[in-house]
């Protein structure tokens, strides 16, 4: 809690400028804040894309062992957005909740040409018909679930 001397002395600058307002840095000043930059180049880099450390040249890439989740981000981020392009099967059109990127065979590998986007109900369709999975994949079924926590089986 603030003391009763405190709030006297911030209510005394209220309205008032601060005292750097206004000032030009001269071209030293400058030339030392670049420097500075240059020596912490992690902070110059922080939130922004390193070409030399994408794909394949990252030192934790995976590769096709990458996880389901991983391949899905990776389709979005290279070959856009599922919501921009129309269902194969029936042209419908929406949001990227009601568009799937979709995998030709299910062995999700990094190949545009095994890629192809459906709404959902043809991707259900699609699982079903064309490749005999039923909702949800191999992946929600209890068999699945008990293979992967044990890995003795």
């Amino acid at each position: 809690m603030p003391s009763e001397k405190q709030l006297k002395y911030w209510e005394s600058k209220k309205g008032k400028p601060s005292w750097n307002k206004g000032l030009k840095l001269s071209d030293a000043h400058k030339k030392k804040l670049s420097d500075s930059k240059l020596k912490k180049p992690t902070m110059y880099w922080l939130g922004k894309k390193r070409p030399a450390q994408q794909n394949e040249k990252n030192n934790k890439w995976k590769g096709d062992d990458a996880s389901y989740y991983a391949i899905h981000i990776y389709i979005s981020n290279h070959f856009g957005k599922s919501s921009d392009y129309p269902c194969k099967f029936c042209e419908k059109r929406g949001s990227s909740k009601q568009m799937h990127w979709a995998n030709l065979d299910h062995k999700y590998s990094r190949n545009k040409k095994d890629w192809f986007v459906l709404c959902v109900k043809c991707h259900c369709n699609y699982d079903k018909t064309i490749l005999g999975i039923k909702r949800g994949g191999d992946h929600s079924s209890k068999e699945f679930k008990r293979k992967s926590l044990n890995t003795n089986v």
